[in-house]
């Protein structure tokens, strides 16, 4: 059994369950079918909660492993969503990125 440490001292396989837990978490969000019976002024408040949910999970999944292009993809999606061009471009690139194997941080370029 291993005792490595990932980031904030966690053991290394739970890091994985727990960043694996809030995408998933944060997929089920950005497809909630419930909102389709809700009228209009409550599906958009409905789908604010959502996204902003989601966005929380995803910005904690990227905080503990900054390499999951999921996530960055994700982060984009939620991004797009709510209006943030410039972020989803940026979160978009960096899980391309990550996806094509070509992981340098983009913060050193």
């Amino acid at each position: 059994m291993s005792n490595r440490k990932g980031k904030k001292g966690t053991p290394q396989g739970e890091q994985e369950t727990d960043t694996a837990k809030l995408i998933s978490a944060a997929e089920a969000l950005l497809s909630e079918p419930a909102s389709d019976f809700l009228p209009p002024q409550q599906k958009v408040e409905f789908l604010r909660k959502n996204l902003d949910k989601a966005m929380r999970k995803l910005e904690r999944a990227i905080e503990l492993d900054a390499s999951l292009s999921a996530a960055h993809h994700l982060l984009g999606v939620v991004c797009e969503r709510t209006g943030r061009k410039p972020a989803a471009a940026q979160s978009f690139v960096r899980a391309a990125e990550l996806a094509s194997g070509s992981d340098a941080d983009p913060s050193t370029r």
